[in-house]
């Protein structure tokens, strides 16, 4: 993982601190971030940095739900990256991406402590 890779894990897990997040976020802080990357560009690093966030139990996959509460989807990490790609392919057919397609990403405790790690890094400052 670089030195780009680790800024952008950061500031995602650091919207992941106070709220979930849906996945046109990570798209928008990506976006933001690595202006010059067309849309397909963005789409395929954000599924990049998704594998990772989600196959090492940073971030958990699921639904905010009405209530306010988070329901974590009932799959392993490498069927619920697959639901999200295949999801965003089907999506692309009819419209973009809007707020709370798809998926939505809470923190995990393993997350938190991964922030605070990659917070206090001086280089990433």
């Amino acid at each position: 993982m670089n030195i780009k890779d680790k800024k952008i894990i950061c500031e995602i897990l650091s919207w992941c601190l106070e709220d979930y997040i849906d996945l046109l976020c990570i798209f928008s802080i990506i976006q933001k971030k690595i202006e010059t990357f067309s849309i397909n560009e963005t789409k395929i690093y954000v599924i990049k940095i998704l594998k990772y966030l989600i196959n090492n139990d940073l971030l958990k996959v699921g639904f905010a739900k009405k209530n306010g509460s988070f329901e974590q989807w009932k799959l392993e990490n490498n069927k619920c990256i697959n639901k999200i790609i295949m999801d965003w392919k089907t999506l692309e057919t009819k419209k973009e991406l809007s707020l709370g397609d798809i998926a939505w990403f809470d923190l995990t405790e393993k997350g938190r402590k991964k922030f605070e790690y990659l917070n206090n890094l001086p280089e990433l400052k």
